[in-house]
């Protein structure tokens, strides 16, 4: 604690550095391993293959998580479930890619020696379902490891940091050291960071369901991008950059507002400045 803020600490699964940081040890994992599928490549090849496999659906596992998680759909199935579904999108999205390198690679000969080939649309119509099954039977269990890992290294509450009682909606999610005063919400993947008066906190959220929880207390704010929900209260204008519109906070901090908000946003926001002051 410095100066009165409270922040989180930074190296643990719950960082941005941790899924491609997996991401980079399992490809180097897969080129070490030299699976049956990669006899005969010279190592850029077994890397590229091993590179492709890993990091494709890793990051359209990530792309459907953050684009789920900032939306009401969030809510509709639990959380486990939607990261399967997610986990299984990205093995059949990433198949027709695995087809197309692994048929420019080649089957082995008998010398163990790749031979190139020209897939036709009737053999990569064939192979596209094979390859989905046997690539999900993968890469759903480790996107969910991966998961588990996130979900674990939630911290345990410090003496002290229960939500204080009474409080409802998003509120009751922050421990009391932290206040009532929201500034901002941020989506982190499966998380959220809020910025409170008093310090910041990442919590284990999902920023569609915390700005429905804010929005459902009445809390003074909006969601002015897919990422960022600010408090009015905090905000210090709305002000156009070139083509960019953005938000600019109290405490000096800028965030963007999205194109199709720009009218609500400042409509919102001119609401919230022409209403009476409230008595100190």
């Amino acid at each position: 604690m410095t100066g009165g803020r409270v922040t989180e600490g930074a190296l643990d699964p719950r960082s941005r550095w941790f899924f491609p940081a997996a991401g980079l040890a399992l490809t180097v994992l897969l080129v070490l391993s030299e699976p049956t599928r990669t006899v005969g490549l010279t190592t850029l090849e077994r890397s590229a293959l091993a590179a492709l496999n890993v990091m494709l659906p890793l990051a359209i596992c990530l792309a459907g998580s953050r684009w789920l998680m900032a939306s009401t759909a969030a809510r509709l199935l639990p959380y486990w479930l939607w990261l399967t579904l997610i986990g299984a999108a990205a093995a059949l999205i990433s198949a027709p890619a695995f087809v197309a390198l692994e048929a420019w690679l080649g089957p082995l000969d008998l010398d163990g020696r790749p031979q190139r080939s020209d897939p036709d649309l009737r053999s990569f119509l064939r192979d596209w379902p094979s390859e989905a099954w046997e690539s999900g039977r993968v890469i759903v269990p480790v996107w969910l490891l991966l998961n588990l890992a996130v979900r674990w290294s939630r911290p345990a509450p410090i003496g002290g940091e229960a939500p204080a009682e009474g409080r409802r909606g998003f509120l009751a999610r922050l421990p009391r050291r932290l206040g009532d005063e929201i500034i901002s919400v941020r989506a982190e993947q499966h998380y959220v960071q809020v910025e409170t008066t008093l310090g910041s906190k990442l919590l284990f959220c999902g920023f569609g369901r915390a700005v429905h929880e804010l929005t459902t207390q009445g809390a003074p704010g909006m969601a002015i991008h897919r990422s960022y929900w600010v408090a009015w209260p905090h905000v210090a204008e709305i002000y156009t950059v070139g083509s960019e519109v953005r938000c600019r906070l109290k405490s000096g901090q800028t965030v963007p507002i999205s194109r199709r908000r720009v009218r609500e946003a400042r409509e919102a926001f001119e609401a919230f400045r022409s209403l009476p002051a409230r008595p100190a």
